[in-house]
């Protein structure tokens, strides 16, 4: 490592020593919560004319203690102060513009309600006093602030069975895209190919002593990789503030997701500690999901499907439904229930997965993929107890039986129950192939180790953003 780029992280470490993750959400909170209080006041200011403090609490306090909660409660449900996420700016920038449209609209329904002494007029300005300043300052972080003055240093460790290629794919998915993950890897290195361990435990207390480094990432692939002598040396420089983690759990943290690749076969060797059954106070809540999902889509389904049976015939002809049999819970099969979106005999050559753009699809089910109206039909499966509202998307068994032998972890999707929305479809855009298979797998084993009541409602919101934008097949 060349003594110019060890002085410049190590400069950069000692000013930021003591300036640690906490600190730095506080800082992204508090600059949020700071444009918050420069709207609500510039818009009460310019609407009344009264510029002290008490006169602006009196007018507007209501309205500004709803927007806040609600800012602040959404910013939580989507990650927005989680600093592997924050740096995101084409994942990140759209979501900050929802979630600040979101507050501003239902500030301004709570302002007309509680009969407001600001006209909507001046609500537009908050509006626009929001939405702007906020996705403005999340791009100053990512781009300046996140990436290049608090971006975390790491060395790789990986063993002389990885090739260079690998070793790069794996450094590519630690720093992310220009590095928007927030880390850097300052150097890789494979044992007995590169050096011996006891060479790496030189290099690495030495590299650590400069104060250059924040991770060290051990990519073991094979036993014994990491022996008792510098296992205990990884300890010791663990206590000096590195922090040392596997591959499989680095790539958790940033992606949400489980690395299959690097991963024993068996689901247990995975997930020891999954949530199968997870604890009685989240099950209350997703059978009440279900419960309430359920009716409200039958509803829906009740409302669309008249509409749909007099189009169809001049836009989709032929039959209303389509029925398939999909793989459930336990491998147990279920017939899953569809408003056709593509022509009849769209197989008739032979069974094969949708594609993007496909040429099957009708006009009408175009726009049925497209607003997710096509899976109103499968609420009906989750009064049934077939489905769920939230899990992993039902396969057909003549794709399961194709993938089983390229990918040991899939049958681990039917532990719970499948589900119309989930992790991997609000997480990983499209699937064509095996590979895009696998990585869908990857979200979807991250869902069924980490089932919570808040990563159903990030969900839950992502879905509906999904819906909203018209992101779909």
């Amino acid at each position: 490592m060349p003594e110019k780029v060890v002085s410049f992280h190590a400069s950069r470490k000692d000013a930021l020593k003591d300036y640690r993750v906490f600190e730095r959400k506080l800082l992204l909170a508090a600059v949020d919560l700071l444009i918050l209080l420069l709207a609500f006041y510039a818009t009460f200011t310019l609407s009344s004319g009264v510029t002290d403090e008490i006169g602006f609490f009196n007018g507007i306090g209501r309205e500004l203690i709803f927007g806040l909660v609600m800012f602040f409660s959404l910013g939580l449900v989507f990650n927005i102060y989680e600093l592997e996420y924050v740096n995101k700016t084409r994942k990140v920038l759209p979501l900050m513009t929802f979630i600040s449209g979101v507050t501003w609209v239902l500030t301004l329904l709570t302002a007309i309600l509680m009969d407001s002494e600001i006209s909507v007029e001046y609500f537009l300005l908050l509006g626009f006093l929001t939405v702007f300043p906020l996705a403005i300052w999340r791009i100053v972080f990512a781009t300046w602030i996140h990436t290049f003055i608090y971006a975390q240093n790491v060395i790789l460790i990986g063993s002389e069975a990885l090739d260079d290629k690998e070793m790069k794919r794996i450094q590519t998915s630690i720093e992310g895209r220009d590095y928007d993950h927030g880390f850097r890897v300052l150097r890789s290195y494979r044992l007995s190919r590169d050096l011996k361990k006891e060479e790496l435990v030189k290099t690495l207390k030495r590299v650590c002593d400069q104060g250059v480094i924040d991770y060290l990432v051990i990519v073991e692939t094979e036993r014994g990789l990491v022996s008792r002598k510098l296992n205990g040396e990884l300890v010791n420089l663990m206590s000096s503030g590195v922090k040392v983690k596997s591959y499989p759990q680095m790539y958790e943290e940033i992606k949400e997701a489980l690395p299959i690749g690097f991963t024993e076969t068996g689901f247990y060797s995975m997930i020891p500690d999954a949530r199968i059954p997870a604890n009685h106070t989240y099950e209350f809540w997703h059978e009440s999901m279900n419960v309430i999902s359920s009716l409200f889509g039958v509803v829906l389904f009740v409302i669309v499907a008249p509409l749909l049976l007099l189009l169809n015939p001049f836009f989709n002809r032929g039959p209303l439904f389509y029925v398939q049999k999909r793989v459930g819970k336990n491998g147990k099969e279920f017939n899953l229930i569809k408003f056709r979106s593509m022509v009849e005999n769209a197989e008739k050559n032979g069974a094969r997965m949708s594609v993007k753009d496909d040429e099957r699809v009708t006009p009408l089910g175009k726009l049925l993929r497209r607003s997710r109206i096509d899976e109103l039909p499968q609420f009906l499966s989750v009064l049934k107890g077939e489905m769920n509202l939230i899990g992993p998307r039902p396969e057909r068994k003549y794709f399961i039986d194709q993938w089983r032998h390229l990918l040991p972890q899939f049958e681990s999707r039917h532990l719970i129950k499948p589900g119309i929305t989930g992790w991997a479809q609000v997480k990983y855009p499209y699937g064509e192939n095996v590979e895009d298979s696998a990585r869908k797998l990857e979200y979807d084993l991250y869902y069924i180790k980490n089932r919570s009541i808040i990563l159903d409602i990030r969900i839950i919101y992502k879905t509906i953003y999904t819906m909203i934008v018209s992101k779909g097949q």
